[in-house]
């Protein structure tokens, strides 16, 4: 049996122009580990989807995501032993 992973989320931004199909910008936090910012609420013919951004660089300074701070020191580790295994 597989735990579900926790994933709360934010609504950083919300617009009210009804010419525009992006109705707000969310960050949800994955784990308590992870974080993604930069996702757009987005109104389409079928109803509201959201757009994850497709790349982890900087945007206007900030990152659109990365690992939080009491989880890096784990994940470096986790990845540098998988790169140490043969």
């Amino acid at each position: 049996m597989s735990a579900k992973t926790s994933i709360s989320a934010r609504i950083d931004r919300m617009f009210d122009s009804s010419n525009s199909k992006v109705k707000a910008v969310a960050s949800v936090t994955i784990g308590g580990a992870f974080a993604v910012h930069g996702i757009k609420v987005i109104d389409s013919q079928k109803g509201l989807f959201v757009q994850v951004p497709q790349s982890s660089y900087e945007k206007g300074g900030q990152r659109q995501s990365h690992p939080l701070m009491s989880s890096r020191s784990h994940l470096t580790q986790r990845t540098a032993e998988a790169m140490s295994r043969p």
